[in-house]
């Protein structure tokens, strides 16, 4: 069998991996997720200001 160290090693390099892996799906999840939301933002300004238009034309 492997010594004890090697083992710890390996676990660690994994978890590592793993824990890599889990950030970069993260990260992406913002980015996508950020990406969708400025529209949104930039719609809810708009419709504020047609709103404000509306609202003095009137």
């Amino acid at each position: 069998s492997p010594p004890l160290e090697r083992i710890m090693v390996n676990s660690i390099d994994e978890i590592e991996e793993v824990g890599n892996h889990e950030i970069e799906e993260c990260l992406q999840h913002l980015e996508s997720s950020r990406i969708d939301e400025s529209p949104k933002v930039e719609e809810l300004a708009l419709n504020v200001q047609e709103k404000e238009l509306h609202a003095r034309n009137h």
